[in-house]
């Protein structure tokens, strides 16, 4: 594999400076026409059109038209020498962008439409692309001499890296293609709401009569095993059995990424439901939903107040 690698760089290394720049403007205009695609394909963007007007779903669109011509002009080959320069810039700027967003901590640099790359990936390859761009110039004179020949060494191993980088890139965007709609878990915004997770989780039906105190967990959310919240919801659940009092806890599971032991393990006093593995959870868990008849109160002290009240007027 090794040698491999060497030969190809060496014969990368002989070629002339132009037939090394169009190769390189031709796969960096292929991968800006397929960022530009994705950002107006349409299915990619169903969930996020379905709550943007018509207006802002059409400027959304008219984003990625900009990168699609520039695309096909790299493709092209036509005013190689402007072309260049032009992309020297625009992958530059890209790389200011998408280092901002791995400082940032964003899950996603955006560069793909609703498609899921973290932004170290795009951050990588636009490096490399300046890097290639700045080696490969485009130019009649062949590689002669030392000097032109180690710089035509210098300038094939920064294509090879570019073509690895957009490789690598290329993976993540068609693995995020086939991966679950990510959903984002924000119960702070339920309150006053019907319970919006009644079809995703398995007891969704029985959830949507009676008082419940829900717990959100994961098995191998390290916060969730360390957390009082579940051992307090599995006290509560105990007492409230003991006292008959028509209060119940529901601990559900969000999917977990590894195999981990149960963090609840089955108990008379509560129940155990899990949420579908038909989307990507994202939030922080643990976390409480006390639900009235499928309604989501604002505390745990809501769920308590109606019961402990007729509670009390029954024991005078």
């Amino acid at each position: 594999m090794y040698t491999c690698v060497l030969a190809v760089i060496g014969h990368l290394g002989h070629l002339d400076r132009q037939y090394r720049a169009q190769c390189v403007q031709v796969v960096l205009g292929l991968v800006l026409f397929f960022a530009g695609t994705m950002k107006a394909y349409p299915y990619l963007n169903r969930a996020e059109s379905a709550r943007q007007t018509v207006m802002a779903g059409m400027l959304n669109g008219l984003q990625s038209v900009p990168e699609v011509v520039f695309g096909l002009w790299l493709v092209s080959g036509l005013y190689s020498d402007t072309s260049r320069k032009i992309a020297i810039v625009c992958f530059a700027a890209f790389a200011v962008r998408t280092g901002y967003s791995v400082l940032s901590g964003e899950e996603s640099c955006g560069c793909f439409g609703a498609a899921v790359v973290h932004p170290w990936y795009t951050f990588g390859f636009d490096i490399a692309a300046v890097t290639a761009l700045l080696s490969a110039p485009p130019s009649q004179e062949r590689c002669r001499g030392i000097r032109n020949q180690k710089a035509g060494l210098v300038g094939a191993c920064c294509c090879i890296a570019m073509l690895a980088s957009a490789t690598l890139l290329g993976s993540q965007v068609l693995r995020s293609i086939g991966a679950p709609a990510i959903e984002v878990l924000e119960p702070e915004k339920w309150v006053g709401q019907r319970f919006p997770l009644s079809e995703h989780v398995d007891a969704g039906g029985q959830l949507m009569s009676g008082r419940w105190l829900t717990v959100f967990y994961r098995n191998d959310c390290s916060e969730c095993r360390h957390s009082d919240l579940i051992p307090r919801a599995q006290r509560l659940a105990g007492e409230w059995a003991a006292r008959s009092l028509p209060l119940r806890v529901c601990f559900v599971e969000i999917p977990s990424h590894s195999a981990r032991q149960p963090l609840v393990s089955p108990n008379s006093a509560w129940s155990i439901a899990h949420l579908d593995a038909s989307r990507e959870w994202v939030g922080k868990t643990p976390f409480e939903v006390p639900l009235i008849d499928g309604l989501v109160v604002a505390s745990l002290g809501s769920l308590l107040e109606g019961e402990l009240g007729s509670n009390k007027g029954q024991a005078q």
